[in-house]
Parts: C-alpha cells; structure tokens; sequence
C-alpha cells in the first residue's frame, strides 16, 4: 500500500521519532506530581523555562560582571522569552536543558569545578537537548567551543610573535581543510 496509510511512509515523515513524543513523555512523568491536572502541569512547565532563563542569566552575570541590567533585560525580559516558555511544548524543555547546559560547561571549562555530577548533568541534559532540538544543541555546542577557543587564543596572541604567527597559520589549515570536506560536515548536519 503506498500513501499515508503505510508505516514506512509514516515513520519517513518524521511521526515516530523521539523528538516528537518527548514532550509527552515529560508531561506523562509530571502528571504523578500534578495529579494529572493540565494547569499543574502547563505551570510546571512554563517554571522549567523561567528556570531554564534564570540560570543562563546568574551564569552570565558570574562571567560578565557590571552589566546586570543589561543581561537582565536579555535573559529575562524579553517577551518573545516570556512567549516561548509557557505552555507544554518542546521550547521550555529546551531552555532548561539550554540554561542548565550552559550552567555545568561554564563550571567544567571555564571555572575549572569538576565533579561528577556537574559532568552527568552535563551529559544528560545534552542528551535531552539533542533529542528535542538538536539544531539549538549544534549551535550552542558550536558558539560555546568557538568562546573557549577565542579567549585562549586571545591569551595567546599577547604572548609573542612566533606564537602570533603560528595561530594564523593552523587557521589558515584549517580553513582550508573545511573548505575541503564540506561534504563531510554536510551529511553531519
């Protein structure tokens, strides 16, 4: 049978993968908590992303310090962050896998405070993320590695000429070799 009615043709479409089903599978797990009542359970979401945006901004302001209302205002006032954290959907699940993400990485790499359980949360909340969207986790992973590099190198390029112009060459390479492997990179994402 071809049309909508086949499997194959179904699970192609995208119906049956795990992105699609996480929602309800957190709001099947809240629902022991909230005695299956649907504003208990659309108000514990709507926290989880206010938790989400609460922790992305006390992280910022630890690295970033003198602009708290600045970073207030980005982190938390936003009505476009009001609008996308409410209500039971994929974004406030995302914003607190995103906040607690950025929270444990920034603890690991940048303070230098390893424990196994930031390193677990780390790894279970990437996981999450990657499952529900894994564009946003792509493009965290992708600005938070290119901050880590550049503050390093940034170290590095007051340090000497010789080390100055080493950089620029390895960049120069490694350009060069991505421009090369589109390809590869492509069937990644």
């Amino acid at each position: 049978a071809i049309g909508f009615f086949n499997p194959s043709y179904i699970c192609y479409l995208g119906y049956y993968h795990e992105p699609v089903f996480m929602v309800s599978k957190i709001s099947c797990l809240a629902s022991f908590f909230t005695f299956n009542r649907f504003l208990l359970i659309s108000f514990l979401f709507t926290n989880m992303g206010y938790y989400g945006f609460a922790l992305i901004y006390t992280t910022s302001k630890k690295i970033i310090q003198g602009y708290n209302k600045q970073l207030a205002i980005g982190c938390l006032f936003i009505p476009s962050s009001i609008f996308w954290s409410s209500a039971l959907a994929k974004e406030p699940v995302c914003i607190l896998a995103l906040g607690l993400i950025f929270s444990c990485a920034v603890k690991l790499f940048l303070q230098k405070k390893f424990s196994l359980v930031t390193l677990l949360q780390l790894l279970f909340f990437s996981y999450i993320l990657y499952v529900v969207k894994s564009y946003i986790f792509y493009c965290f992973l992708f600005a938070f590695v290119f901050w880590i590099l550049f503050n390093r190198i940034k170290k590095l390029m007051s340090k000497s000429f010789l080390i100055k112009t080493s950089f620029w060459l390895v960049a120069i390479i490694v350009l060069a070799g991505m421009t090369f492997s589109r390809d590869v990179i492509s069937n990644i994402f």
